[in-house]
């Protein structure tokens, strides 16, 4: 009985969409909808975009940002499944660390994770053949790991990771060479937490 027993004590809200821009779905139960704003993501949906782009709000204020042409999937509360695209995790709790919410994200050839709060680019690139997984740490720690085994990644480091191959080791990466998708990313969540200058 515990499976009911933490249904009952998991008072967690849903994530929620924040923002939709452009073409995006959310599929439930077979059902297909045009994604907006305040839209709840359960466990079991779907999210498509296609020349469109989507936040998602966890309700410990982690955002998750999903690039065009992408598809993502809540398996459970903190674990979603990436069969397309890009996806961008901030995860929240700088100011307790130990309590920050530990999120994996599946792909057909890997599973990332995160190690506490921190700033996580996961990516399905289509390098011919078999797509690749590649992790991309801006801030925080996380983990990349496949049947074969796991490489363990670190602030302005990526990893590759492909079918029944371990992970690359850890390669360095320009983390402040911005693309439209990160830009994106940064003008939302400069508007949803105020701009740096009005923090300090």
């Amino acid at each position: 009985a515990t499976s009911a027993q933490d249904a009952v004590q998991d008072t967690s809200a849903p994530p929620h969409v924040s923002i939709a821009e452009g073409a995006a779905t959310l599929e439930r139960e077979g059902q297909t909808e045009t994604a907006v704003a305040g839209m709840p993501f359960v466990p079991g949906d779907r999210l498509q975009t296609t020349r469109g782009r989507v936040e998602l709000l966890f309700d410990d204020g982690t955002a998750l940002s999903v690039d065009e042409f992408s598809t993502i999937e809540l398996l459970d509360k903190a674990i979603l499944r990436l069969t397309a695209g890009r996806i961008l995790l901030h995860v929240v709790g700088v100011n307790d660390p130990a309590n920050a919410v530990r999120y994996q994200i599946d792909t057909p050839s890997a599973s990332a994770t995160t190690d506490g709060p921190g700033e996580y680019r996961v990516a399905l690139l289509n390098g011919g053949g078999a797509p690749e997984t590649e992790l991309a740490v801006f801030r925080g720690y996380a983990s990349l790991s496949t049947d074969v085994g796991s490489t363990a990644v670190r602030a302005g480091e990526r990893t590759l990771a492909r079918d029944l191959l371990a992970p690359s080791h850890p390669l360095p990466f320009n983390a402040a060479r911005f693309d439209a998708f990160e830009r994106w990313v940064a003008t939302r969540r400069d508007a949803r937490l105020g701009t740096a200058s009005a923090q300090y």
